[in-house]
């Protein structure tokens, strides 16, 4: 399952709007994109340790299982331990993993 939507992003120099991904694996994994190239990977096992209940559980309308938000809300450049993330750019040397 996938979710599209234009989201505020705090940066250093403020805010800005991009366009964000939010892709809902069927092994229980999320990726983020946004319109700028980051991508951040949360893997099942990331999501349980971020989970309050510690479990793994599927994504539906109607689940609680909102411990991927976190990383949503996460400034540009802040960090979440095991949380996988990527900068893909078309300019040389930019892009980082």
């Amino acid at each position: 399952m996938s979710q599209s939507f234009l989201d505020e992003i705090k940066t250093e120099g403020g805010c800005e709007q991009r366009y964000r991904h939010l892709i809902k694996r069927s092994d229980l994994s999320i990726v983020v994109l946004d319109s700028q190239g980051y991508v951040s990977l949360i893997s099942s096992n990331t999501r349980s340790s971020l989970n309050d209940d510690g479990q793994k559980v599927k994504l539906g309308p109607e689940d609680k299982d909102l411990d991927y938000l976190r990383e949503l809300a996460c400034a540009e450049g802040a960090y979440l331990p095991q949380v996988y993330k990527v900068h893909v750019s078309a300019e040389e040397a930019e892009s980082k993993i």
